[in-house]
């Protein structure tokens, strides 16, 4: 008999379906033209790694071996396999003796593909985010039919334009990354049976029983509610079946256990109070446990389990506070957790390999736990990277790293066109769906860089997914804006390192970017110029500059601090003590400024191959100085010198500020010492030495310690040591008074400028940019009227 199927929706990533298999292996990928050659797919993966494994081309990280590659993003490519559902049709029938539905589910395609069963035309998926879940009717007499299907997935040519693709921006080429625009199947496809009622979307939301969610690892009793929309199909037509249905839902969720009689419709969503649990509390690993709640929602249907849904749940609260000193119209950005104002130690975050297919829960763990080392307690999701793949999340809930969630839009203007927001809201709806369901993500931001009123319509779909999907959860309209800040001075306008300073209260918020480029270890060079001897740096320069790194960069701030480059391995120490001491900086700024400044963000925590970049990881994992530093500038509590400056004692002495910043939610009781050490291992200025003075500093704004005077001899270190009310080590920070130039009158009138400058600019954009697309919009609606008289 002939067998029925269709596209269905569903969140994809196993959480809905009953007795889920993976069906990764048996793909084979050919060139969609007569006679190709197949070879073996990799699946999770794309064309690049299976062409790779099968040695057809180069490895494309090697070298400039990647324009050898290019042409794959130009060719269609074919995925084969047959399909087995024996098992599953056994399974389902043994369970719904008038029949069922098998899933094929592709969690996600990259990123034009249409799907084939039985040489029979199903769909067509445009994006990279959603799946594509393909229904299989199977009515009582399914013994007949076949045990096995071919499938065939035809992969068209994929984009050239980044702006007309809601795929990863980063695929297109970026500074630090190279133009792979990769095809493929890059995450998992699964087979798995439902009954004839299936579940499309469901929400479970734990709703506190009083007026607010407990603040202690104890937790507090919750309302579990939920929201269900279930589709009802035919078993041999794959029809649907309208009209109210008897079904039944069943809650599992922390020691709660209830069954619910309900009437459904088909595509109509289902509101329900399933009762009370007691939710144990989230929090994110500097501040407590991780106690993440599995919660299991099955649709019943006469009297069997046709579907179900399953979901995490956490006791953990979100909001944003105001700053002190914010500007009118300015965002909220400080983090409050459960009731715990915390300064974020953030990282950007992008994605950890070119070739997105091969990336796994493995090398999603060792970054996320490096992070952790370096006491970081945010990833920012950049923009112009993915959504990451379940794997990532899953260790972060566990982990307790917290996720701020972009959108893939990034440093452009987006398209209106009917189809392009069709599919950019799929997309956008789907990432929520899926990610929403972990206590990690906190927050979601419509995308990095790029112009929030000149892409409202872009803004709009992702304000509106976060509000169908993650209700109550914030969601920023760009990154940077209103309050937010880029500091590209360093390094992107070639700025000495005091451009990160800011007199007063300064005009940012918080600071998501801001870096230094460094060259990783001699190892990960030789893969990026495919190179053993690396003693000349004009040798493999065009190398270097094909693996992104900027050497005019790199040797303007190397002769900027006194140590010119003229070796390759040269250029690995002096590149990252520059990064380094830039990332130091930034950071001290930042936290000195607590609780006007409440995050920051360094540019960025690893790369997506071997390269020369911004990173403080590189791609094989190996740590730069700056990862080191980071540990110690992200410390709990932190004493740091600020504030530089001259003094009328002579030329060459400065005066600094000893400040100490607690970053814990507890009254931290110690002492602080301050020591002069010169490179030499002398004591060499015994004026700026103090003894042990005892301190008390409390969770709100720095300390202010003393102010130190003293002359700021050349290569001298120095050293604050912490200790607790136990005499204990707790951390020893250090500074360079000789590298600390104090700032001209020139460079604190440009800083005044450019911050009156921003305040301006930010008070006037909303009109100057709402009458640019009122222009547009009238374009567009002369050449509809052109059109339609023509």
């Amino acid at each position: 008999m002939r067998i029925s199927w269709k596209r269905v929706d569903s969140p994809g990533n196993d959480i809905t379906g009953l007795g889920s298999v993976l069906i990764d292996a048996g793909w084979t990928v050919r060139r969609d033209v007569k006679d190709a050659e197949k070879c073996d797919a990799i699946v999770p993966g794309d064309v690049h790694s299976s062409l790779l494994r099968a040695k057809i081309v180069p490895d494309p990280f090697l070298g400039k071996n990647n324009e050898k590659t290019r042409w794959i993003s130009d060719t269609s490519w074919i995925y084969e396999r047959i399909i087995d559902i024996s098992i599953a049709r056994s399974n389902l029938l043994a369970s719904f003796t008038h029949g069922g539905i098998i899933h094929v589910v592709f969690d996600a395609i990259d990123y034009d593909a249409s799907f084939f069963f039985d040489g029979q035309y199903i769909c067509r998926q445009t994006g990279m985010f959603s799946p594509v879940d393909i229904a299989i009717g199977i009515g009582p007499d399914a013994p007949d039919t076949p045990d096995k299907i071919p499938a065939r997935v035809r992969f068209h040519v994929q984009p050239w334009w980044r702006q007309h693709a809601v795929k990863c921006q980063m695929a297109f080429g970026w500074d630090f990354a190279p133009e792979i625009r990769t095809v493929g199947i890059w995450k998992h496809v699964r087979l798995h049976h439902t009954g004839p009622a299936m579940i499309e979307m469901a929400r479970v939301d734990p709703v506190p029983a009083g007026d607010h969610w407990a603040r202690d690892r104890d937790g507090t009793r919750a309302r579990i509610k939920l929201l269900i929309i279930a589709r009802f199909h035919d078993p041999v037509t794959l029809a649907p079946l309208l009209g109210k249905h008897d079904v039944a839902i069943r809650v599992h969720c922390a020691g709660l256990d209830t069954t619910i009689p309900v009437k459904m419709e088909h595509g109509v969503p289902l509101h329900l109070d399933a009762g009370e649990a007691r939710i144990p509390a989230w929090f994110p690993w500097s501040l407590g446990e991780q106690n993440v709640v599995q919660a299991v929602v099955q649709l019943i249907w006469q009297g069997v389990v046709s579907d179900e849904y399953r979901a995490t749940i956490a006791n953990r609260d979100v909001t944003w506070a105001r700053n002190p000193g914010t500007l009118p119209g300015d965002e909220n950005w400080t983090l409050v957790i459960n009731g715990k104002r915390i300064f974020i130690r953030g990282m950007n975050w992008v994605p950890p390999d070119s070739l997105f297919g091969r990336i796994d829960a493995s090398r999603y763990r060792k970054l996320v736990d490096l992070a952790i080392e370096m006491n970081v307690d945010m990833l920012r999701v950049w923009g112009g990277g993915i959504e990451e793949k379940p794997e990532f999340y899953e260790h972060c809930d566990r982990a307790g790293m917290l996720a701020w969630q972009e959108f893939p839009h990034a440093c452009t203007n987006y398209p209106r066109d009917p189809r392009y927001l069709r599919i950019s809201s799929r997309e956008c709806n789907g990432i929520v769906q899926r990610t929403a369901r972990h206590p990690s993500v906190v927050v979601y931001c419509a995308g990095n860089e790029f112009n929030p009123i000149i892409n409202a319509h872009v803004v709009k779909i992702c304000e509106d997914a976060v509000a169908t999907h993650a209700p109550g959860t914030h969601c920023f309209k760009a990154s940077p804006v209103q309050g937010d800040d880029h500091n590209w001075k360093v390094w992107g306008a070639r700025r000495r390192l005091d451009a990160y300073e800011l007199d007063g209260e300064g005009a940012y918020q918080m600071l998501t970017e801001f870096g230094m480029q460094a060259a990783p270890c001699i190892d990960t060079l030789r893969a990026c110029c495919d190179k053993d001897d690396l003693s000349d740096i004009d040798s493999v320069a065009a190398e270097l500059g094909y693996h992104k790194a900027d050497l005019a960069g790199l040797m303007h701030y190397a002769r900027e601090y006194g140590t010119p480059v003229t070796s390759v391995h040269e250029l690995v120490k002096v590149s990252q003590c520059m990064q380094a001491h830039a990332i130091k900086r930034a950071v001290e700024v930042c936290r000195s400024r607590w609780p006007n400044v409440s995050g920051v963000f360094p540019w960025q925590l690893s790369d997506p191959w071997p390269n020369v970049s911004w990173s403080l990881v590189d791609y094989h994992f190996q740590p730069k100085l700056a990862a080191r530093m980071l540990e110690t500038s992200y410390a709990p509590v932190l004493p740091m010198m600020r504030n530089w400056r001259s003094t009328r004692a002579g030329r060459g002495w400065r005066r600094g500020d000893l400040v100490i910043h607690n970053a814990t939610q507890d009254q931290f009781f110690g002492s602080v010492a301050v020591s002069i050490v010169h490179k030499d291992g002398k004591i060499r200025n015994p004026v700026l030495e103090t003894e042990n003075i005892k301190v008390s500093v409390s969770p709100g704004r720095p300390l202010l310690v003393r102010s130190l005077e003293g002359e700021a001899i050349p290569g001298t270190i120095l050293l604050m040591r912490l200790s607790n009310a136990a005499g204990e080590h707790v951390v020893t920070n250090f500074s360079f008074p000789a590298m600390e130039v104090p700032r001209s009158r020139g460079d604190k009138l440009k800083d005044l400028l450019d911050a009156r400058f921003d305040g301006w600019w930010r008070k006037h954009l909303t009109w100057l940019m709402e009458a640019d697309r009122l222009r547009t919009d009238y374009k567009d609606w002369k050449a509809r009227k052109a059109q339609h008289h023509g």
